[in-house]
């Protein structure tokens, strides 16, 4: 009677790439002897994939079809203003696009169904995430930002839920965080 197995595939450098329900009749022992034998044991198919990461661009996240593109969603950064040179020093929201070793996104499989959920992250210089873009199963989207200030502490996340369907609904989370002069959240 066939089974199924659980599989994960890491990319070229080790980082894990992928998970995979397969169904085989083999047992464990000839899995296990024929991954030995080869770095490309087992072939995955598409409608087995359950989770794929993606690493260091944004390209093969949006030709796998990504409702996301590769620069964020700026539509809310009024709600993220501050005054910069003073303390705590907020720190622009400017993404790069120096993404190398770094998750740029991850489609999810929604079980029982063939539809993928997908995740964006976007950096910035110092490689914190200034957004996070999430495709909901409605497909509409969540979108939190994050505004940092100087010692990477978080200054100010806006979070964003969008609903579809028949009423289109918006709700918009702004949290901002006080520090005192040593960096300690205050009241």
């Amino acid at each position: 009677a066939a089974s199924q197995w659980l599989v994960t595939k890491d990319d070229v450098v080790g980082r894990m790439e992928k998970t995979a329900l397969i169904t085989s009749s083999s047992n464990r022992q000839t899995h296990q002897s024929n991954a030995n034998g080869s770095s490309t044991y087992p072939t995955i198919s598409s409608g087995d994939i359950l989770t794929q990461t993606f690493y260091d661009e944004y390209s093969g996240l949006i030709s796998d079809g990504s409702p996301f593109g590769s620069s964020r969603n700026n539509s809310n950064d009024s709600y993220l203003s501050m005054t910069s040179g003073v303390f705590p020093y907020p720190q622009e929201l400017t993404q790069t696009n120096l993404t190398r070793g770094m998750v740029t996104g991850v489609k999810t499989k929604v079980l029982g169904s063939t539809q993928f959920l997908y995740t964006v992250n976007y950096y910035d210089v110092e490689g914190r995430i200034i957004q996070s873009r999430s495709q909901t199963l409605d497909n509409c989207s969540t979108t939190a930002t994050t505004k940092y200030g100087f010692a990477s502490q978080v200054l100010i996340r806006n979070d964003e839920i969008n609903k579809c369907g028949s009423t289109t609904q918006k709700i918009l989370t702004t949290t901002k965080v006080s520090y005192d002069d040593l960096l300690r959240q205050s009241a």
